[in-house]
């Protein structure tokens, strides 16, 4: 899944999941740093997120 496809779920700016990531409080499962960096996430891991995020 991608940032996009990720904020779009969410219904949030892919700008606010980058923060996330850059936060922690996010994890891709894959990454690649520096100006324009990619990060791809689990489907399986973002739903286990946003479970744990309710939960708060």
């Amino acid at each position: 899944m991608t940032t996009a496809q990720l904020a779009l779920l969410l219904g949030v700016d892919r700008s606010t999941i980058t923060r996330r990531v850059q936060a922690g409080e996010l994890t891709p499962a894959y990454s690649r740093e520096g100006h324009g960096g990619i990060y791809l996430f689990d489907p399986a891991h973002v739903a286990i997120s946003i479970a744990e995020v309710g939960e708060e």
